[in-house]
């Protein structure tokens, strides 16, 4: 198994999320992380699915489309905190 170093943690213990409003995009990262061992891959068409659930739900690795629609992807770094444009 792969380690994480910064984390401290095996990748197969991971909490991974992955946000791209392209549908057949998802299954390939999947896939793609996956085959590197990762274990625990969400994934969200939509931007507000993601960020609802992870208000309630802890992910430690999070891979967003650069502009999804409606959002821009630096607003997922301060989830639960008020979304403004950058």
């Amino acid at each position: 198994m792969l380690y994480h170093r910064s984390l401290g943690r095996d990748l197969h213990k991971l909490v991974i999320a992955v946000v791209d409003n392209r549908r057949p995009m998802l299954p390939v990262m999947r896939a793609m992380l996956a085959a590197m061992g990762a274990g625990r891959i969400q994934t969200y068409e939509s931007p507000t699915g993601a960020i609802g659930t992870m208000a309630t739900a802890s992910v430690e690795r999070l891979l967003v489309d650069c502009s999804p629609e409606g959002f821009f992807g630096r607003q997922f770094t301060s989830v639960g905190q008020p979304l403004l444009s950058l």
